[in-house]
């Protein structure tokens, strides 16, 4: 089923991702409703439609499903009985199966090992004693985690052998969800690759780009990765693997670690267009936000090549108020997420350089 033009398509979440996706919307002649329950949203300010509420209320879920032709959602965090009492009424792309995977980390590394792709080694931990047994067994050299809920960094604990284990699994509790032990990596680079697939199976996927972080935060994407053309094709394989493994149509972020032996685990995938993919807007043919409008609506995917290398950089926190000053540079592409209040580790804005 392709959408006809001019038909509105509902975006669940209201963020930067949505804001970019609007604009791609708009330049394909479609129109956008987006559900947000933040009243600032960035993307409440270039969308024809929009509802403010909470995500769980199935009276303005309702009213959202009729106002619109087609369903996307562009955050993972949202309630999955929401998403999936959508899916019964209404056409959403992707479906709520990638969602229900990716909300809980051991469910998401359990789902990719069964499809013969290697991760991090990982255990889940129930008790106290769990975790010092399987701190133990790797080596005092792992990050605790919570399974649910967890980005940029958030929910994310430090085990090394000079730690106290009993604070810091009392300090993870907090989060009244369950935990993940997941062994370090000594990894050379962190990469990921955005893919696409459409209605009828087609996948593309855009060259291996590398990561860098900080605090556990994406601070810098280099595009293209630079890497071997056999490291190229082993994460275009998994990428391919992983993507058709879920049936999924829509635009799909894998993140890896390329190990010191050259061996590449997958740390985690997003059922949405990533921050590691906005490089694509200003040296790609198709960006991922196009290639995310079009797998909704039904349209085929496009091309991925690049035009140009890039290298994207966020602006978090008070690394906005460089953005008078970054507009004023050549093959500088500013983007300003128009977020009212500046916050510490908040993402405002990212820019991208270009090298022709």
């Amino acid at each position: 089923m392709i959408i006809q033009s001019g038909e509105i398509i509902g975006i669940i979440g209201g963020g930067q991702l949505a804001r970019m996706m609007c604009f791609e919307a708009h330049k394909l002649g479609y129109k956008t409703c987006i559900f947000s329950n933040t009243s600032d949203s960035p993307a409440f300010y270039v969308t024809d439609a929009k509802i403010m509420g909470d995500y769980s209320d199935i009276s303005l879920i309702d009213q959202f499903i009729d106002m619109v032709s087609v369903v996307t959602f562009e955050f993972e965090n949202l309630p999955y009985k929401t998403l999936e009492y959508i899916e019964k009424r209404t056409l959403m792309r992707p479906s709520s199966k990638a969602l229900y995977i990716s909300q809980d980390r051991v469910r998401e590394k359990d789902f990719i090992n069964q499809l013969g792709i290697k991760t991090t080694n990982y255990q889940e931990i129930k008790t106290l004693h769990d975790l010092k047994d399987t701190a133990a067994t790797y080596d005092y050299n792992a990050l605790l985690k919570t399974v649910q809920l967890g980005y940029d960094g958030k929910g994310q604990f430090s085990i090394n052998k000079n730690c106290d284990i009993e604070t810091i699994y009392n300090q993870a509790l907090q989060s009244k969800v369950p935990l993940i032990l997941e062994k370090k990596v000594n990894f050379i680079k962190e990469l990921s690759v955005i893919s696409a697939r459409d209605k009828d199976g087609n996948i593309a996927c855009y060259n291996a780009v590398e990561n860098i972080h900080q605090d556990g935060i994406l601070r810098k994407t280099i595009a293209p990765a630079h890497i071997s053309d056999d490291i190229e094709q082993k994460a275009q394989t998994i990428a391919k693997e992983l993507i058709a493994g879920l049936d999924y149509i829509g635009v799909l972020s894998i993140e890896f670690f390329l190990d010191e032996n050259k061996n590449l685990l997958v740390n985690e995938f997003a059922p949405r267009p990533h921050n590691s993919g906005h490089f694509s807007i200003d040296a790609c043919y198709h960006n991922q936000f196009e290639q995310s409008i079009r797998t909704t609506i039904g349209l085929p995917v496009m091309p991925t090549n690049q035009h140009s290398k890039a290298e994207m950089i966020n602006l978090i926190g008070n690394d906005i108020l460089k953005a008078e000053e970054l507009s004023k540079k050549p093959f500088v592409k500013l983007h300003n997420y128009d977020k009212k209040e500046i916050k510490t580790n908040r993402k405002m804005g990212h820019y991208t350089t270009i090298f022709p």
